[in-house]
């Protein structure tokens, strides 16, 4: 035995510029073991797409406990890369979350990302099944045990952005994982947009030798943030910063981590959010190094200059197919962030991130580069770490490059490239000596040569170390 309800709403731009989410309330009677949904909108031509005007509806659900921001309601979200879902206690499609299909009033959620002028038209069947015997419910949310992946300090090189079949991607978990262990990776962060039923497969693969971070990319139609170390879903529906701050204070209480993601992208939503206070991190390179992360990494340079202490971070944004392609151009680790951390735990990778111990090479196989700045007194500190010195105190800034022959090495400081090196040998040792006069803060990158005319083709990069003068 089943219910059906069948909804048709038509949307147009002034409907996108009041609300960018429209609900739809239905009711769940008892009994029912099977949610399932399917929608359809009007699609427009190949010149639309191509101007901007496409429609795009996006969909999610909300079961009877609510739909409030950052309510424990949230049982899903796929965007527009599925036209169907359905719900059981024990299973569901990837982007929902399996448990009771209880009895009340659901919503589904649509996200008007893009309404073309002559408007769009949707279709929603739901079709409630009640079945004589129901599946077990599954446990939500999935056990993520403390784990050490391995002991002793150092750099450990992973990804902080990638995608599954939890949401656009048509790789599974597993498939990743594999991709990251071909590619010698320590660690992986799996950032479905806007959902979290991801994490039940990362506790499956917890012993699979590569750490495994939960979160979610919380994404909006006016920018992208990667949550990670978070327990619980985050809200995605900002339409302010103030909204996004609602966010990032609901992460912090998690113990998780905030970062702007590709604040400068051409593709999707470039970050219209500004700076938020307590932002941990900002994805300064997204992929193969383009125009569009130089833009970002000069928007995070102009945030230390105002003394923001924010920490750069990449990330691939890979997005594989089913099957992967190992030649692809991005794949996981392109770029690949390396953090200096106590062991290979969650925890410690947050703090390595948070005290700024991080630097981004293009690939899993460097550049590597290790910033270290030494005082006449025999201080010695490294990447993320606070100098504090008097006016026109000399400090020594000593650079470890690998993998690099052909590439310059470039010290930056308060914004400014001070010295250029060029780097003949695959390894090399690198001084710098700078006379502080004002706080602020120096670190280095690595660029390819000839410089290009339009702008650096950047191989690695450090976040800084902070220096202040008495």
């Amino acid at each position: 035995m089943c219910i059906t309800y069948t909804f048709e709403r038509t949307f147009s731009p002034a409907d996108k510029a009041a609300d960018d989410y429209h609900y739809i309330p239905f009711e769940v009677p008892e009994g029912v073991s099977r949610l399932e949904v399917r929608y359809d909108f009007t699609r427009t031509g190949h010149a639309a797409h191509r101007a901007g005007f496409e429609n795009i509806l996006d969909i999610g659900i909300f079961d009877p406990r609510g739909r409030a921001f950052n309510t424990p309601g949230f049982r899903g979200w796929s965007g527009s890369a599925r036209s169907q879902f359905s719900i059981t206690p024990g299973d569901a499609t990837p982007g929902y979350l399996p448990g009771p299909t209880s009895p009340g009033t659901w919503h589904l959620i649509l996200g008007l990302y893009q309404i073309a002028p002559e408007g769009c038209t949707c279709q929603v069947t739901v079709t409630l099944h009640r079945e004589s015997t129901s599946p077990s419910p599954s446990s939500w949310p999935p056990p993520f045990p403390p784990r050490i992946v391995r002991s002793g300090p150092g750099w450990y090189r992973g990804d902080l952005h990638t995608h599954t079949h939890h949401s656009d991607a048509g790789a599974s978990v597993a498939t990743l994982v594999e991709e990251a262990h071909f590619r010698g990776l320590d660690f992986l962060a799996i950032m479905d947009h806007n959902t979290v039923s991801q994490w039940r497969d990362l506790a499956a693969h917890a012993d699979a030798g590569v750490l495994l971070i939960p979160g979610m990319e919380v994404t909006t139609y006016y920018g992208h943030a990667n949550a990670w170390g978070i327990h619980r879903w985050v809200d995605f529906r900002c339409r302010t910063s103030e909204d996004m701050q609602r966010v990032l204070e609901t992460v912090h209480e998690q113990g998780g981590l905030f970062s702007a993601n590709h604040p400068c992208s051409p593709v999707g939503e470039a970050w219209e959010y500004g700076f938020l206070e307590g932002m941990d991190a900002v994805e300064v390179w997204n992929g193969p190094w383009l125009r569009s992360d130089y833009d970002a990494l000069l928007w995070w340079e102009r945030l230390l200059d105002e003394g923001h202490r924010v920490t750069a971070v990449g990330g691939s944004d890979y997005h594989p197919a089913a099957v992967v392609d190992p030649y692809t151009p991005r794949h996981a680790g392109t770029p690949t962030t390396w953090i200096s951390a106590h062991d290979l735990s969650l925890p410690a990778l947050l703090e390595g991130i948070r005290a700024g111990r991080v630097f981004i090479s293009a690939t899993e196989a460097g550049p590597r580069v290790d910033l270290r700045a030494h005082t006449a007194d025999g201080r010695d500190v490294m990447v993320g770490d606070v100098l504090h010195v008097s006016a026109g105190s000399t400090v020594t800034f000593r650079c470890q490059v690998e993998a690099t022959a052909g590439h310059a090495l470039e010290f930056i400081h308060n914004g400014s490239v001070i010295a250029r090196y060029p780097l003949s040998t695959g390894s090399a040792r690198v001084t710098q000596v700078v006379v502080i006069e004002e706080e602020g803060y120096v670190r280095v990158q690595v660029v390819e040569t000839p410089l290009s005319a339009v702008y650096p083709q950047v191989t690695a990069l450090t976040n800084p170390i902070w220096v202040t003068v008495a």
